[in-house]
């Protein structure tokens, strides 16, 4: 069964963030990978500048082709950690909590008990509506302002599919006894 197609959450199965957070994650990894074949690309295209210099053409096209096997193994590192945190986040409730499990090398799980839960709130910029995910945070009780922290504070689920996100959040809220405030 694929996360899209969840209707209903079961209690102490892990659920993934969805399919559209593992792209956001190697979109977010691959950046480097993409500079290199951007400076790989206009290399390879001054390689017809430098024709007049025989010496100067072969060394400007034997680093273009450096840059270009650095931006494929970038790439390939991104897919291949991408691939390794989406596998190594998910969720699941518990009867008394809310489990977050993240980590590739570091693995942690949190666990946010319901009856802290005072807020879940999903915010998605446009791009984010774009890409059918949701920022998902939780807010607990005694808690500081979440957004002046500079770490990744363990009730913030970066992205998340909208759809299970707000599947996830009605299921909190019910568990939690809270309503949904809408405006």
């Amino acid at each position: 069964m694929s996360t899209s197609d969840i209707t209903v959450l079961v209690e102490n199965t892990y659920y993934k963030l969805g399919s559209k957070t593992f792209w956001y994650i190697f979109g977010k990894q691959s950046i480097t990978g993409f500079v290199f074949l951007f400076v790989a690309l206009l290399l390879s295209m001054s390689h017809s500048y430098f024709l007049s210099n025989p010496e100067m053409a072969s060394s400007v096209c034997f680093v273009s082709w450096v840059v270009f096997c650095l931006a494929i193994i970038a790439l390939i590192i991104a897919l291949i950690y991408s691939k390794l945190r989406y596998k190594n986040t998910g969720f699941t409730l518990s009867p008394n909590a809310l489990l977050l499990r993240r980590g590739v090398i570091k693995k942690e799980e949190f666990a946010i008990p319901y009856r802290q839960i005072q807020n879940i709130e999903t915010e998605r910029t446009l791009f984010d509506q774009m890409l059918g995910v949701s920022k998902f945070i939780i807010l607990t009780a005694g808690e500081e302002n979440e957004k002046e922290k500079v770490d990744e504070p363990e009730n913030i689920l970066p992205m998340v599919d909208k759809d299970i996100a707000l599947l996830l959040q009605a299921e909190l809220l019910k568990r939690n006894n809270v309503q949904k405030v809408t405006w």
